[in-house]
């Protein structure tokens, strides 16, 4: 049993809606199971199909990067475009990205810069 196993269940299933600790690295498909990673190593394991995933994920925190993953826009680190597009994430993985996504991860994460930058301007 992964360490999240024991109480994840209850946590992600609150009162018919997906609770989502804020820690998630990454999501990967594996069939008829999605894997959660998180920023300190663990994983946990999901029964359920990555499409399901993606329909209740944070549009403006999650962002799907292929057929495989999801990925937190805010634990992409880097983002490296050359043959072969990956990210990045802050717990040390690198995640490819598809052909076909990379505009639009790119564009998203110019997006959330332009945010941070916005909200800090209005601090100073």
């Amino acid at each position: 049993m992964f360490k999240h196993q024991a109480n994840m269940t209850n946590s992600f299933l609150q009162n018919g809606a997906i609770n989502l600790p804020d820690n998630i690295c990454y999501i990967e498909n594996n069939g008829y199971w999605v894997c959660f990673y998180f920023e300190d190593g663990t994983r946990f394991v999901y029964n359920s199909d990555i499409k399901s995933v993606e329909e209740v994920m944070p549009k403006d925190k999650f962002i799907r990067c292929s057929k495989s993953f999801i990925v937190n826009i805010s634990k992409v680190q880097e983002l490296w475009v050359s043959n072969e597009t990956v990210c990045v994430m802050s717990c040390g993985s690198i995640i490819q990205v598809d052909y076909c996504e990379v505009n639009h991860l790119k564009n998203f994460l110019h997006s959330q810069l332009t945010k941070v930058n916005e909200r800090e301007g209005m601090l100073r």
